[in-house]
Formats: structure tokens, C-alpha cells, sequence
């Protein structure tokens, strides 16, 4: 008996050793991490471009005019170019002038510091490229000439420049306005002035009345998100960008930086800076048109650039002949970035109209409504035909129309279906002499792969193909797994059937499905995998728990005792029962209710622990029901003890942060943005370190979207400016954010200006958890 005693109690210890290595591999495993790829260091940027053509494109049926530009491009050490095209409605490169007052001036830099530095940051945003910089003295500012952009930093308005001061000449701020200037004035609002000896003067109502008469009022500011290094304004103007301000009066405007200078910068750096970003940003100058395009690792080529940001209705298309067109390069790689730009001519000039819809789904038959004027004496033979072009004019085909005789022209509904590859395509009417008409752009949308049954098995798959929704014409296609086993044919009922050769063996894991059709290459994408009994580890962890339970009962089972049963008329009201649970089975929670929820590391609530209490714990086999006060109560002990870290109401054990190498913001982040991402039904990389190239890699209705999180132990401590993914910097909430921003825009150098530029070009955008419905991809 004492031998067979012995024999189970060795055996209960084995069954405890065994369980402690499992728990000690399953930690091991879960500490392995993959080493990260060092950045490339790359010299300075080049990009240098020519351009090819140009022109207006009707566009949605003719609702919509759209100008457009083709370039040709040569580029080296580039991981990314922005090229923007905008339509001003003023010229938005003009000659740049610094006015020096030293006699007139209050709170001012150092003239010399200041003209070197505006030089320097002048030349960096290419505003020199086409323009020049001069310094002219306060008393020859009259011979600035008309349309050019004046500087004036001298805390207070000189009294020479302020009308019916009764001490200025024949030019005013009001005369350089009239002129059509941009003036940028930094210093206080125009209730006094200064004189020679920096003497203060109060404005005379005279003078007030003047400046009301243009609406050059002032009201007092109020700050807001900035774009800028200054970030103390003293007034605003009509209108705001960041804490600078400005109005359009007359034929120009004025652009206050509302403070003295040494009161709004730590040096005349700072302020140049701020300058220069301010006039390359030229956000005063209305814009009727916008559109702009993201090159990864260019090299060479042609790239047609289309105002799809913003565009104008068909019925104007004549004001874009009197615009201001620009095109804007900002491009870099990991160290260095560049700005270059060039101004062109466009004209619109129309024999005809062109309607055709967009988007248009693959083989859809839809209608193009056709128009040209002819005017001509007598009739004669107009032989019509449209000319089909890729986005950077690389000829496509040409669809015939047909043989008319008129003198006045012709207007007729032509009916065509397409089938080439996805994306916009530029339609031109033509004569037989290819004389354009008119011309228009159009989307072609591409090809949905839907899997209706995939049978690894037998090697038997179907997918069904549609397009916009819209199924699609029989068209020819070939179809290949894991680049083998190609197959060719032609669809059916919009569906491919695709059959393996018999014996072919397909392994387990990630399939790759490679459809090509209209001369585009679709992949889908799916995992193979053997269906094996999966045991979770907290089933394995209760079954020998279970089994050590029973062990012991058999070695201390107590002598048989006889048992009596009394009757009880009333049964009493249950009673709160004090329960100690110890620490370790508390913080053991957070683990269980993680892998319950296929989760690592993830910050939990108190209702979710309260929830893991009831459901894991258990008193004389009873589960354990605690308020949400008590739960609250006991959380706090464990942050105080250094047990739990928590910010906010997310909490988790402190030696989460040492395993996973992310602090407890940064895992309370990424929860928030999963808990979105799942009720948003946006598709996402699940698990911490998975995507390759940010924190999170995000997907709905096929868009992509980087999501970088921004935490003290943030991974990331680069972000590839530009490409067609959408990049996001999240924070946790809103006063981390606006925090983030002021730091920003009060720092200096390359990184911070790059990064500016990305922000204010659209190329990144900053959001917190509390605002999650501002991530629109």
C-alpha cells in the first residue's frame, strides 16, 4: 500500500514538471523575434522633366471639365516624387522683394541675418527658380514693380506706408496693394505706427478710416492647429491659414504675421523659414482646378497628370485660358528631399463635344454621344474617328465613326464597349486629317475575382469575374497557381473554370492565383491548410490540472463516514463572502482573456477583467461575481504596486511591456485601432510587428493604407514620404496629437520641413483614436 502511495504521488510530480515545460516552451517561442532591415543612406535627389502636352478633358458625361499635363521625366536617388498641378487665378512665381528699414523698426533681426537666410530657404523651395531676390531700402519701395511679392518685418507699419498718416510719400500700403502685390507684413496691428528713431505714432482716425474702407480690419486671434514655426499672433485678418492670417484687397494681398519679429522667433532663421513656406504654400491664390500623382523609385518615363482633386464644371471651361498654370515636383529619399517647378500655358478651344461616362465597367456597352461643327459653305465628306490614349498619351487604337456629307456637322450617338486594361484613358474626335474636335476622359474600371469553390483536393477551382459589380462579356484569359499549371480559354457566364492536371500535389500553405485578362494581372490570394485536431493550450493546461486533482483525491480520499441529512423549511438569503485570490491568478487573467480572443498583449478594460473573474476564477467551485467598483479597486492596487501599467481605463501587466518591447500607449493604440477596424469592417494585419513596411497595414473595398502609431517605443522611426498608399500617424488621443503638432512646427531642419511639406501636400495625414472617423481611405 505505502509503495503504491509512493507511485502515484511521483507520478502527480511528473504530470507538474510537464506542465511547467510546456508553459516554458510556449514563452520561449512567443519571445522570437525577427531582426529588422537597416535604411539605405542615398545621396541628393534628382528629378529633372520636360512637358509633353496638355490640354481640357470633358469628363463624366461632359458635366465636368478637367485640364490635364503630360511629362516626360528623368530621375536618380529617388524613392518618391509628388507632382502637383494647379490652375491659379493669379501668377503664383513673381520677383521677390525685401524692404530694409533699420531706422523704422521695432523687435527686428538683424538685416543681413535675415536677407541670408530668406536667400537660403527661398532657394531651398525653389521660389527662385523663375524669379529673383532683391533688398531695396524703405524709401525706394515705389519703384518695386507691379505684380511682385514685398516683405516688410518691421514690428510696426512704417509711418511712410500708412495712408493719411500726413508723413508718407506716394506710396502706401494701399498703393503697393492697388498694384497687385503680395505684401507680407510681420508685426502688430496698424493702431500705431513707427518713424525714423523707431518713434511710436497713434493712427489717426483718418488713417483707420482708410484701411476699413479695403477691409484691412483686424480682429483679435485666436490660435489653431499651425503650419508654422510662429505661433504667438497678436491680430487676425479676414482670413485664416495656421496662426497667420491674410485678406485680398484691391489687386493684392496682404499676409500678417502678426507679431513683432523677435517676439514671434528665437532668430531671423526661424523667421525666413517661415516665409519662405508661407509664399511656396500660396495658399492665398484661389485655384479653379487640382490634381496630383505620387512616383515610387522613379527612374524615366511619361506621366499624364489629371485635375481630379478639384475641377471645374464643363460650362466654364473657357476661365481655365486665363489661368496661371504650375507644376510642382517635391521629391526625395531617406536623407535628403528637393522641390522644383515649372509654369506652362493652356488653352481650350472647342469644334465639338465628346460625352462619355466614367467609370465604365470592362466589356459594359455604353453610350458616346459624338458632336462637330463644320461650317462650311457647301456640304462635303466628314470622315470622323476617336483616337484612344493611355493616361500618358501612349497610343491605344482608333474607333471609326463613319462617312457624313453636311455643311454644318454632325451629332450622333455611337455605342461601344471596352476591354483593355484598367485605369484612365484620354479620347480624342478627330477628321480624317486628325483636326481634334473635342476630347475627354474616361475611368475603366478593373476585374473582381470571387472564389465560388476552391477544391485543393481533386484540383478543381472556380471564380467568377465581374466588373463595377457587372458581369462581364466572354473574353479570353489565362490562369496559372503558384506560377505553374497555366491554362488559357475564354470565360463563361463571366466564370473561369480551372482544372490541374490529374496527380498534381498541391502543398499546404499561402496559393497564388494569377488571372491575366485585357492585358492585366490579377492575384488572389488564399491559404491551403491541412485539417488537423487543434487542441487550445488552456484545454491541455485544465485537462492535466484535472488529472492532478484526481490524483490527489485518490491519495488523501478521507474514511468513510456515516452521513445524515436535516430538512431545512426555509432556505436563507445568500450572504457576500470575503475571497482572497491571489495576485498572480489576477495578473494570469489578462493572458487567458488575450488568447480567449486570439490576441497578444492587448490592453484590457475593467468590464473585460471583470468578465475574465467571473468566468475563470472559482470559490468552493462557485464562479466568482465582483462588482465593477471592486474590480476598479483592485486594478488600482496593481498599477500602485507596480504590477499593471494602465493609461487611461486600458490596463496590463508591466511585464508585457518588457516581453513584447512596446510601451503601454503604444499597445493601448493599436487595441483602440483594432476595436475600429473590426466594427468598421476594415481589413488589417491582426498582430503586433506583422506588417512589413508600418504598424498596421489597413484595407477596405480594396484601398490600402499605412497606419504608423506614434508612442514612445514606436518602431518606426522612418516613414517613406509619397507612393499611392495612404499613410496615417495615429496617436492615442487628441492631446498627444495637438501636443505632436506644436513640437512640430516649433522644431528646425530637414526632417521636420519634409515633413511639413507631406502634411501640407496631403501625403500624410494626423489623427488620434478619440477621432477615428476622420481615417477615410
Amino acid at each position: 500500500m505505502k509503495a503504491s502511495r509512493i507511485l502515484i504521488i511521483s507520478i502527480a510530480i511528473i504530470l507538474i514538471i510537464a506542465a511547467f515545460l510546456f508553459e516554458l516552451s510556449a514563452y520561449v517561442h512567443s519571445q522570437l523575434k525577427i531582426s529588422t532591415p537597416a535604411y539605405i543612406s542615398y545621396g541628393k535627389p534628382y528629378f529633372n522633366f520636360s512637358i509633353y502636352t496638355e490640354g481640357v478633358l470633358g469628363y463624366e458625361n461632359n458635366q465636368y471639365a478637367v485640364p490635364f499635363v503630360v511629362l516626360n521625366y528623368t530621375a536618380s536617388n529617388v524613392i518618391n516624387a509628388t507632382i502637383s498641378v494647379n490652375f491659379y487665378t493669379s501668377n503664383p512665381v513673381r520677383n521677390i522683394y525685401y524692404v530694409s528699414s533699420p531706422a523704422m523698426c521695432i523687435g527686428c533681426f538683424n538685416d543681413q541675418e535675415v536677407t541670408t537666410a530668406l536667400r537660403y530657404y527661398l532657394q531651398r523651395y525653389a521660389l527662385l527658380n523663375d524669379a529673383t531676390f532683391n533688398v531695396v531700402n524703405i524709401g525706394a519701395i515705389g519703384s518695386i514693380p507691379p505684380n511682385s511679392t514685398v516683405i516688410l518685418a518691421t514690428g510696426l507699419l512704417p509711418i511712410t506706408l500708412m495712408p493719411n498718416s500726413g508723413y508718407n510719400g506716394n506710396t502706401t500700403l494701399l498703393t503697393l496693394l492697388s498694384k497687385g502685390d503680395t505684401v507680407v507684413y510681420v508685426g502688430e496691428n496698424f493702431s500705431r505706427s513707427i518713424g525714423t528713431g523707431s518713434i511710436i505714432f497713434k493712427t489717426s482716425p483718418q488713417s483707420i478710416q482708410a484701411l476699413n474702407q479695403y477691409g484691412l480690419n483686424w480682429s483679435v486671434p485666436s490660435t489653431s492647429s499651425n503650419l508654422f514655426y510662429f505661433s504667438n499672433p497678436t491680430f487676425s485678418l479676414a482670413n485664416r491659414y495656421g496662426n497667420i492670417s491674410y485678406v485680398n484687397v484691391l489687386n493684392g494681398t496682404l499676409i500678417a504675421f502678426s507679431n513683432q519679429p523677435t517676439s514671434a522667433w528665437p532668430n531671423a532663421s526661424y523667421m525666413a523659414s517661415d516665409i519662405a513656406f508661407a509664399l511656396y504654400s500660396r495658399f492665398w491664390i484661389p485655384e479653379i482646378a487640382y490634381g496630383n500623382y505620387t512616383l515610387s523609385n522613379p527612374t524615366s518615363g511619361s506621366l499624364g497628370i489629371f485635375a481630379l482633386q478639384k475641377f471645374m464644371n464643363y460650362s466654364n471651361i473657357g476661365r481655365i485660358n486665363y489661368t496661371y498654370p504650375l507644376i510642382n515636383v517635391v521629391f526625395s529619399n531617406s536623407t535628403n528631399y528637393s522641390i522644383t517647378y515649372k509654369r506652362f500655358n493652356i488653352h481650350a478651344e472647342l469644334n465639338g463635344s465628346l460625352s462619355i461616362p466614367s467609370p465604365i465597367a470592362e466589356t459594359q456597352t455604353v453610350p458616346i454621344v459624338i458632336g462637330m461643327n463644320i461650317n462650311s459653305p457647301t456640304k462635303k465628306l466628314v470622315i470622323p474617328h476617336i483616337d484612344l490614349y493611355t493616361g500618358n498619351m501612349s497610343y491605344v487604337t482608333s474607333i471609326p465613326i463613319g462617312f457624313f456629307n453636311t455643311s454644318t456637322g454632325i451629332n450622333i450617338i455611337k455605342y461601344e464597349s471596352f476591354g483593355m486594361r484598367s485605369g484612365y484613358y484620354i479620347a480624342i474626335l478627330r477628321d480624317f486629317n486628325n483636326k481634334p474636335y473635342a476630347a475627354s476622359l474616361f475611368e475603366l474600371a478593373g476585374i473582381e475575382i470571387n472564389p465560388i469553390d476552391l477544391n485543393f483536393k481533386n484540383g478543381t477551382f472556380v471564380f467568377s469575374l465581374s466588373s463595377l459589380g457587372m458581369p462581364i462579356a466572354d473574353s479570353t484569359y489565362s490562369i496559372s497557381l503558384d506560377n505553374s499549371y497555366l491554362t488559357s480559354g475564354v470565360t463563361n457566364n463571366s466564370k473561369i473554370v480551372y482544372k490541374l492536371p490529374k496527380g498534381s500535389v498541391i502543398g499546404y500553405g499561402t496559393q497564388t492565383f494569377e488571372i491575366n485578362i485585357f492585358n492585366s494581372k490579377y492575384t488572389y490570394v488564399t491559404q491551403y491548410t491541412k485539417e488537423i485536431l487543434h487542441i487550445p493550450v488552456y484545454y491541455i493546461e485544465f485537462a492535466i490540472v484535472i488529472a492532478i486533482v484526481i490524483v490527489l483525491n485518490l491519495v488523501l480520499k478521507a474514511p468513510n463516514r456515516d452521513e445524515y441529512y436535516i430538512d431545512i423549511p426555509e432556505i436563507p438569503h445568500s450572504k457576500k463572502t470575503r475571497v482572497v485570490v491571489p495576485k498572480k491568478e489576477i495578473l494570469d487573467l489578462f493572458d487567458k482573456i488575450n488568447m480567449h480572443y486570439h490576441w497578444k498583449y492587448m490592453p484590457l478594460l475593467p468590464e473585460e477583467i471583470k468578465s475574465g473573474i467571473t468566468s475563470n476564477l472559482r470559490y468552493n467551485n462557485m464562479p466568482i461575481s465582483i462588482t465593477l467598483q471592486n474590480v476598479n479597486i483592485i486594478l488600482t492596487k496593481l498599477v500602485n504596486s507596480g504590477d499593471l501599467v494602465n493609461i487611461k481605463d486600458y490596463f496590463a501587466p508591466k511585464r508585457w511591456i518588457d516581453e513584447s518591447g512596446y510601451s503601454i500607449e503604444y499597445l493601448a493604440t493599436f487595441r483602440r485601432l483594432r476595436d475600429y477596424f473590426v466594427t468598421a469592417g476594415i481589413s488589417f494585419t491582426p498582430d503586433l510587428g506583422a506588417a512589413q513596411d508600418a504598424d498596421i497595414d489597413i484595407t477596405k473595398s480594396g484601398v490600402e493604407a499605412q497606419i504608423f502609431i506614434y508612442a514612445e517605443t514606436g518602431k518606426r522611426s522612418k516613414i517613406w514620404i509619397g507612393g499611392d498608399t495612404k499613410k496615417f500617424i495615429v496617436f492615442f488621443d487628441e492631446e498627444r496629437r495637438l501636443k505632436f503638432i506644436e513640437t512640430l512646427y516649433s522644431s528646425f531642419g530637414d526632417e521636420s520641413e519634409a515633413l511639413k511639406v507631406a502634411i501640407a501636400n496631403g501625403l500624410i495625414k494626423l489623427i488620434d483614436t478619440e477621432h477615428l472617423d476622420q481615417l477615410i481611405i
